[in-house]
């Protein structure tokens, strides 16, 4: 099974010795680029970088070719979503769900992009994915959800005053639901 084709066009000329034209033309050519597990699991592991970083760009590039990388995860369950909300890049995370990825996805202890986008402290990234239709009273294997994460990290104490203000709207955002 193919898990990736690939087109190209060649285009030629053909000149005589005094260069004249003798002829053109196109020929379509089909490249079988199978991808082993390895190669699957290199080109994963590039993307879940491109989706950390914010590499907007990159992670498209990757995503063109390989649309198999939405459904993938990593061992713990994470994957690209979670990875971009957790860091709280925005962009990336309108990219992924453009693209289809599942907001209410679980990682193996069940938590969602939504609680990543809570431990980030990024209001934008949980609005979003609320806009998209993440589940925010969904719960996680220990019982809590987003908004009791968020409850949680705000009670810390090691919070800067800008994270504290931040946590403090996501329990507003999320409280609505």
């Amino acid at each position: 099974m193919l898990s990736h084709v690939a087109k190209r066009s060649a285009c030629f000329l053909v000149l005589c010795s005094s260069g004249c034209l003798i002829a053109t033309g196109c020929v379509q050519q089909r490249s079988q680029g199978y991808l082993g597990a390895e190669q699957k699991r290199a080109v994963f592991h590039r993307a879940l970088r491109s989706a950390g970083d914010g590499d907007i760009f990159g992670l498209e590039r990757l995503l063109s070719d390989n649309g198999w990388l939405i459904e993938m995860k990593k061992e713990g369950g994470t994957n690209l979503l979670m990875v971009a909300s957790f860091r709280g890049n925005l962009k990336v995370v309108e990219a992924l769900v453009k693209r289809g990825a599942n907001v209410n996805d679980v990682d193996s202890s069940g938590q969602t992009a939504l609680m990543y986008a809570v431990y980030s402290r990024n209001s934008s990234v949980v609005q979003y994915l609320l806009r998209s239709g993440a589940r925010a009273k969904d719960k996680d294997q220990d019982g809590s959800s987003a908004v009791s994460i968020a409850l949680e990290l705000r009670e810390i104490g090691r919070n800067s005053e800008d994270q504290r203000r931040e946590l403090d709207r996501i329990v507003g955002i999320l409280e609505k639901k």
